[in-house]
This record gives structure tokens, C-alpha cells and sequence, in this order.
């Protein structure tokens, strides 16, 4: 049983890594799509209602990914939430540009 949870929690860790790198591509990509009309002083944005909390734990994600390369930890902790004025605030902003 042990040696499951152990290799769940791999998997578990791999998929992470996976979406954190695939998020960063993302915006590297949109950035270099961007980068020809920004310099024409032109810039679309698409702004959209977004959930804070999910924002949060992707950019969490993300830094938490960035942060591990360069050996330094990171503890992204979501308690109590959902017991906030904040449990269902949404945010309005480019996600592209985030």
C-alpha cells in the first residue's frame, strides 16, 4: 500500500510539472505573438471574469515549479479559503497577460 501512494504521488508530481511547464510555454508563446503589435503600440487584451483562488493556485503552481529548479522550496498553502469573503471572488484581467 505504501509503495502505491508513493508512486501515486509521483505521478502526481510529474502531471504537475507537466502543467506548470505547458502553462510557462503558453505565455512565451502569447508573448512572442504579442511582441510585433506591441511594438506597433497596439496591444489586444481579453478580459474576462476569472476565479481568484484558481489563479492563485496556478500561479502558486508555477512559481512553486520555477523555484524547485533553482533548489529553493516553496509551501503554497490554500486553507481556509473557502471560509472568506473570497471563496467565490472573481477577478477580472488577461489571462494571457498574467
Amino acid at each position: 500500500m505504501k509503495e502505491t501512494k508513493e508512486i501515486f504521488n509521483g505521478f502526481r508530481k510529474s502531471l504537475q510539472v507537466s502543467k506548470s511547464s505547458c502553462a510557462m510555454m503558453m505565455f512565451n508563446v502569447e508573448d512572442l505573438l504579442a511582441l510585433p503589435q506591441l511594438k506597433q503600440g497596439k496591444l489586444p487584451k481579453t478580459i474576462e471574469p476569472v476565479d481568484l483562488k484558481q489563479a492563485l493556485i496556478e500561479v502558486g503552481g508555477i512559481l512553486e515549479y520555477q523555484l524547485k529548479t533553482k533548489n529553493i522550496h516553496l509551501n503554497f498553502v490554500e486553507d481556509g479559503f473557502e471560509n472568506t469573503r473570497f471563496a467565490d471572488f472573481k477577478i477580472l484581467f488577461d489571462k494571457q497577460r498574467f
